[in-house]
């Protein structure tokens, strides 16, 4: 019985240690914190974003926003820059 006990503490050290930690941070406005954040975010211009094999914590942009560019701010979608229509077209 005394092994049973001592075995079963072990797994759950193990796996406490091998739990990857995800502290809480505060993130810049229109943006949320996420352990393991979907990649890659949305930007205003299509941005070709190399996701890391691993999660890494981050603070990614909330329901509705996106990057303006990448490391910038989180703005409404709607908000992107438009390239301008031709006007000689």
């Amino acid at each position: 019985m005394k092994l049973l006990l001592v075995l079963s503490l072990l797994v759950c050290v193990v796996a406490l240690v091998s739990a990857q930690r995800c502290d809480l941070k505060r993130c810049p406005r229109n943006e949320v914190y996420r352990c393991c954040p979907s990649c890659p975010q949305k930007y205003c211009k299509p941005t070709e974003v190399k996701c890391p094999a691993k999660c890494t914590p981050d603070c990614i942009c909330r329901p509705g926003f996106v990057r303006e560019f990448e490391f910038g701010n989180c703005i409404p979608a709607e908000k992107c820059k438009r390239p301008a229509a031709n006007p000689l077209k």
